[in-house]
């Protein structure tokens, strides 16, 4: 799907759950600005979850309380559930793209710590160093904050 489409799709369904979201963002390739995309990408934080849920089960998502995934207008969805504390580390990891991730991930072994995937962040020694923001985590991984479009490979 071309991203102009995807991006009214994603619009739409992000102004369905935003009354049940803390925060909401779109994710993925839609955030990266790839002239096509495959599926929307949703990071979130539940305002209240038992609401969030019964929207959730209405549009037919599958799932855990991690990840949901349903189908919006034909177009598959990835929900993924963040806190407040996993939310810049998730949103980062799920901007993507995998090879910018794996470079990430990479960079902080070098550096002697661990890119945690999971959504707590940097971690040194098993102690978070970095999780409040994006750019905070750029900035303890020794690189300026790298905007969405620009994050297909170091």
């Amino acid at each position: 799907m071309k991203i102009e489409p995807a991006r009214r799709v994603a619009g739409d369904l992000v102004a369905e759950l935003e009354p049940y979201c803390q925060s909401i963002a779109v994710a993925g390739s839609i955030r990266r600005g790839r002239p096509v995309v495959n599926d929307i990408d949703l990071v979130l934080i539940p305002a209240n979850q038992g609401q969030l849920a019964v929207k959730l089960h209405e549009l037919g998502t599958r799932g855990g309380s991690k990840l949901a995934r349903l189908s919006y207008r034909g177009v598959p969805v990835d929900i993924y559930f963040a806190s407040e504390e996993t939310w810049a580390m998730l949103l980062l990891v799920r901007t993507g793209s995998a090879a910018f991730n794996r470079d990430l991930a990479i960079r902080a072994k070098a550096m002697g710590l661990h890119f945690s995937a999971d959504g707590r962040g940097i971690l040194r020694d098993g102690a978070r160093v970095a999780w409040r923001s994006e750019e905070e985590i750029f900035r303890v991984l020794g690189l300026p904050f790298i905007p969405p479009e620009q994050r297909e490979r170091l």
